[in-house]
């Protein structure tokens, strides 16, 4: 299902997103730089990131998912830099021996009685008027400014190869809020049933909103439909054999992330 946003939110729920992203950052820096030193038991980390912020562990779950997502997206752009140079390296070098031929050609065809040869070269004898150098000087030059170029392009990949990875984390206030697939309105923590909101507040903010957030949300701008199809869960499965009918939950795991734009607050809904 697409992102649906809207930023007609009721003020008690800009105050939590604007309380709650800063905790939220403060988990996600950590989660970082512990994902980053080696920290690779999940389960460990999500214990260790509810007891230091004093959030729950459905909230830790997402801080660690959406950790996991910039450390892969940070990788899998190193990997393209990495390939690109290669890229450029490998035409390089290709240009740089196409071109040492074709001068040392030029010479080998230039030397002796070259009038009287039928083959020609590529690289013709000529002048430049305006500055008086000819067209093999002019070619020595750029194969050594190609050379430069190429071992630049050597010291740089082999930096990136063994810099360590860094993860820019915004500051503008967001926050995500996972859900699963079984749950109520596709989310534990964050129900939204498409007009009504409910939200599970982490302890450290019990103290300003209570243990659940609760608030009426207008209609989304575009998109209030679908959200509301995939928000619903009532279903029947029906026994081939006897024909009873049991209920199942069959909607969609939601998604719901607060973000901040334009001095605006932001809510996007996907499953």
């Amino acid at each position: 299902m697409k992102t649906y946003a809207t930023d007609n939110l009721p003020n008690i729920l800009q105050n939590f997103i604007a309380d709650y992203s800063k905790v939220y950052r403060s988990a996600l820096v950590f989660a970082v730089n512990q994902r980053l030193a080696g920290f690779s038991d999940k389960s460990k980390l999500n214990t260790l990131i509810q007891q230091t912020f004093k959030i729950n562990k459905r909230q830790a779950g997402a801080v660690i998912a959406d950790a996991d997502g910039k450390i892969d997206s940070v990788a899998l752009c190193r990997a393209n830099h990495i390939r690109q140079l290669d890229s450029k390296l490998k035409s390089a070098c290709c240009w740089l021996r196409q071109t040492e031929k074709s001068l040392k050609d030029a010479r080998k065809h230039y030397s002796g009685r070259w009038k009287d040869k039928k083959q020609s070269t590529n690289l013709k004898m000529f002048c430049y008027l305006d500055t008086r150098q000819t067209s093999w000087q002019r070619k020595r030059f750029a194969i050594h400014h190609k050379k430069r170029y190429i071992a630049h392009l050597e010291r740089q990949i082999a930096s990136l190869r063994l810099a360590p990875l860094r993860v820019t984390i915004s500051k503008q206030g967001e926050a995500y809020f996972v859900g699963s697939k079984g749950e109520t309105c596709g989310n534990q923590v964050f129900q939204f049933d498409g007009s009504a909101l409910k939200i599970r507040v982490p302890e450290c903010l019990e103290h300003k909103y209570g243990e659940v957030l609760e608030c009426l949300v207008n209609p989304f701008p575009y998109g209030q439909d679908n959200l509301e199809k995939s928000l619903s869960t009532t279903g029947f499965t029906t026994n081939k054999k006897t024909g009873e009918q049991t209920p199942i939950r069959y909607g969609l795991a939601m998604a719901h992330r607060f973000y901040a734009k334009d001095f605006r607050a932001f809510l996007g809904s996907h499953g």
